[in-house]
């Protein structure tokens, strides 16, 4: 069996623990007692954890092998809730603490984001069928970038994202949210991320 999971560490010192109650780990590569077990699975299962992100309350944990969000109390560690996701892959949090969630491409279905409730429920922006979104981020004025890798090369922006999201604007050549950097003609080349 292995394990997949979240080492909780100092941030004065992330080669410092910091322990909680359960916590495993102190052998390997990991310190003792701060080690969160996410997933428990045979060595050929495959799987592993998507993606990440926290609040000051919340720790959201992408496991596409069990298809699922898991979510544990920052302070404890302690799970909290475990929301159904048809293959997870990266998660953000907006600045009004919606969770995000893109699921990629796979040979059966097109890749698609979910915007999560506090309940888990969720609901979708579809993406063409040769898409491949490779990960997402929250901007001002209410917008989503999100990272496009498919044939396109491009970077899509939604707008509304809080109400109704609507695709605004698909970039190709590197830019600030539409504005052209100086002397960025070239188009994109494995658009891997996104940051506003």
């Amino acid at each position: 069996m292995i394990w997949c999971g979240v080492s909780r560490r100092l941030r004065a010192d992330i080669t410092r623990s910091a322990p909680f109650s359960g916590g495993k780990g102190g052998q390997g590569d990991t310190l003792k007692g701060c080690f969160l077990v996410a997933i428990e699975a045979p060595e050929k299962a495959g799987g592993g954890i998507a993606g990440l992100c926290a609040d000051e309350h919340q720790l959201y944990v992408s496991c596409p092998g069990a298809n699922e969000i898991g979510i544990y109390g920052t302070e404890s560690m302690e799970s909290r809730a475990h929301w159904p996701a048809e293959h997870p892959g990266p998660v953000v949090l907006d600045p009004r603490e919606t969770l995000w969630l893109l699921h990629p491409r796979n040979s059966l279905v097109a890749a698609w984001i979910s915007r999560q409730n506090a309940e888990g429920k969720a609901r979708r922006i579809e993406f063409a069928a040769d898409a491949q979104p490779t990960a997402l981020c929250p901007a001002p004025k209410d917008r989503l970038l999100v990272a496009d890798n498919g044939p396109s090369q491009q970077v899509l922006i939604f707008e509304n994202v809080a109400e109704s999201p609507r695709l605004a604007v698909s970039v190709s050549t590197p830019t600030i949210l539409g504005q052209l950097w100086a002397g960025a003609a070239q188009p994109f080349r494995t658009v891997a991320g996104a940051t506003r």
